[in-house]
Formats: structure tokens, C-alpha cells, sequence
């Protein structure tokens, strides 16, 4: 009798570990709160092999104190992370193609300028810097197959109109302005073979423009009737990354059109936002002020669970939305029926459990009495 309870109890209590979980499908994660010199992690953008962000600090070794704005870049394959810059100005707004790596510095003589880090190697330690000093700020890059737009605009006793500069980073040719300086043009956008921007005349009719850089001799064009920019850093192929707010916090969600279901990928106690979405890698903010973190989930598992419908219906859309991460996973309950499930099958393993133990102890007494 004393050898056998201890084994049965043992027993229930590993069944009770097991079936407690069944909607929890762990992925793979990285985070920047393994690393405690840098704060204020903010602004992830996600292409291919490369995760790009912002934040204060630095680097152990680094030059650059807390107190400016640092580019850095991890490799997603080698979980290898980069400083790219460490200088004491404000380096912001960083986007990548997965090739180069393009951000805004701002320079206390020389206003805002755009710089360009080749990330498999052939830039200068803190990238180089492809805008003109010619008096003007330039910001807002944006970056998609080796291109690169901006918007660039003089500042003197008033703001000049801005125009639209494109860069090609392949053979480092450029910048040269593709909207002219008649309107005041702002808010570029790009795929790799359309630009398009917001065009003002100062009397306030804006329209959009677009510029086909796959054509001969590109000029800018209205943009046709009913025209409606499509691209997202959010969205790859059928899958959406969002938010919503699960009445206690903003957590991050993934959308899969062609299976039309909604998977839960954050269930934690902080905010979660501004995800972003590249194959199967995902990338969000996770706090907020000082305390902010970014977390990627490197292999989401995006199938559907076995029991689930082939043909299901399309679902009501999870409450809140647009643009949370300490725990990742991939499920399809909320935070509340996750734990009423887990509950009731512990209760359920317990009294199982108890009543196996009773069924053996009555035995035991049973065969001392005969």
C-alpha cells in the first residue's frame, strides 16, 4: 500500500500537467529584455531576415550614453544583434527591405538627413549618408527593393513646399527629387515599383500621386479614380497581424484570410502594440515608456488545430483592433475560456485522482481482512 499511492498520486498529477494545457502552442521568441543596456524599445519594422527597431542606450562597449535615439538590427537566423549607430544625435524612424537599412538622423548643424546601412556588409560603421546637406530636412524614409523615397523640405523663415526624393541604394545613384517643386508634396509611399505621395496646391485640394518606376522616363501622375494604396506592414500574403483589447489590455492577434480565423499570439499583462508581419516572423512592442521591449515570434504555427472546421465561417472580428508580449502563443480561445478549461480538467484529474487512491486503500483493507 505505501508503494502504491505514491506512484498513483505521481501519475495524476503529470496527467493533470498534461491535459491542463492543450490550447498553449509555444513558438519560438527573442526579446530585447535580455538585454538590460537599452530602453525605450520602440518602432520594429520586419522584412525577410532582419528586425530593425529604435531605442536608448546602447550595447555593452558602446559609446553613446541614454540619453539620444540608437538604430539596431538583428539577424533573425543567428539571433545576432547589431548597434548600428552610437553617436550622441537622434537616429529615428529606421525601415528596411531586408537589404538596407534606412533611418533619419537628426544633426544639430545640419538638420535631418537619411542614412543608409547595407546590412550584409559594405557600409561604413553608422551608414552613410544619402541625403543632400543643401540646408534642407529630409525625413519620413521609406525602403522596398533597393529603393529608397523621402520627403525633403527647406526650412527658412517658413517651410519651403516639400518635395519627393528618390535614391537607388544598388549602385548608390541619387537623390534626385521626382515631384518637382510646384506642389507642395508630402507622405511618400513605395512597393519596389510604385511610389505614391499626397499633393497639395496651398489652397487645400490634395491629391495622391503615383510614380511607376518600372516604366521608361517615369513622371508623376494622378492617381486613377477610386485608386486605394493596398500595401501594409501588417499584412504578408493572407496573414494580418492586429490588436485588440481583451478588457484588461491590448494583446496581438493573427489573421489568416484564407482560413478566415483569428489566432491569439500574445496573453500577458502589458500592452502589446505597433506588430508588424514578415513570413512567419512577427514582431511587436511590448510595454510602454521606459519599460518597452520588442518581441519577435520567429515560427508561428499558422495551421489550424486538427479539430477545428475545414470549411469554417467567417468570424465575428475580435473587439478594438489596429495596432502587447511576455508569453507567446498560438490559440484559439480567449484568456478566460483558456483558464476556465484548465480549471475544470484540474478538478476533473483530482477527483479522478482521489478516487483511484480510495479504490486502493479500500482493497488494500480488503485483503487484510481475509
Amino acid at each position: 500500500m505505501k508503494s502504491k499511492l505514491p506512484v498513483i498520486f505521481y501519475l495524476a498529477i503529470v496527467a493533470l500537467i498534461a491535459d491542463g494545457n492543450p490550447l498553449v502552442h509555444a513558438a519560438e521568441m527573442w526579446t530585447t529584455a535580455n538585454t538590460t543596456t537599452i530602453s525605450h524599445n520602440s518602432f520594429p519594422q520586419l522584412k525577410g531576415n532582419s528586425l530593425v527597431w529604435q531605442a536608448r542606450g546602447g550595447i555593452p562597449g558602446a559609446k553613446s550614453g541614454s540619453g539620444d535615439w540608437e538604430i539596431f538590427l538583428l539577424d533573425i537566423d543567428r539571433k545576432v544583434m547589431t548597434q548600428v549607430t552610437d553617436d550622441n544625435y537622434d537616429d529615428i524612424s529606421p525601415q528596411t527591405d531586408g537589404e538596407y537599412l534606412v533611418w533619419q538622423k537628426h544633426h544639430p548643424s545640419r538638420g535631418n538627413q537619411i542614412y543608409l546601412y547595407e546590412i550584409h556588409g559594405g557600409s561604413p560603421a553608422g551608414g552613410r549618408m544619402i541625403s543632400s546637406n543643401d540646408g534642407t530636412d529630409h525625413y519620413a524614409p521609406q525602403i522596398a527593393a533597393g529603393w529608397v523615397v523621402w520627403t525633403s523640405q527647406l526650412v527658412a523663415q517658413s517651410f519651403e513646399p516639400g518635395q519627393i526624393m528618390l535614391y537607388d541604394a544598388r549602385d548608390l545613384s541619387g537623390p534626385e527629387s521626382i515631384s518637382g517643386h510646384a506642389f507642395d508634396c508630402s507622405s511618400p509611399r513605395m512597393d519596389g515599383e510604385t511610389v505614391v505621395w499626397t499633393q497639395s496646391d496651398g489652397k487645400g485640394t490634395a491629391i495622391l500621386v503615383t510614380y511607376d518606376l518600372t516604366s521608361e522616363g517615369p513622371q508623376p501622375k494622378p492617381a486613377p479614380q477610386g485608386f486605394v494604396w493596398q500595401e501594409t506592414l501588417q499584412t504578408d500574403g493572407d496573414l494580418t497581424v492586429l490588436t485588440a483589447h481583451d478588457g484588461t489590455d491590448r494583446e496581438i492577434l493573427l489573421y489568416d484570410a484564407s482560413l478566415k480565423t483569428y489566432k491569439q499570439i500574445t496573453d500577458n499583462d502589458l500592452e502589446d502594440s505597433y506588430p508588424r508581419i514578415s513570413g512567419t516572423h512577427i514582431a511587436w512592442v511590448g510595454g510602454e515608456g521606459q519599460s518597452a521591449e520588442i518581441f519577435l515570434s520567429a515560427d508561428v504555427d499558422m495551421e489550424p488545430d486538427d479539430d477545428e472546421d475545414d470549411d469554417p465561417e467567417e468570424p465575428d472580428p475580435p473587439s478594438g483592433g489596429g495596432g502587447g508580449g511576455g508569453s507567446c502563443f498560438v490559440g484559439t480561445a480567449s484568456r478566460g475560456e483558456t483558464t476556465m478549461c484548465a480549471v475544470c480538467m484540474m478538478i476533473g484529474c483530482l477527483i479522478s485522482a482521489a478516487l483511484v487512491i480510495l479504490f486502493w486503500v479500500r482493497r488494500d483493507q480488503t485483503s487484510r481482512h481475509f
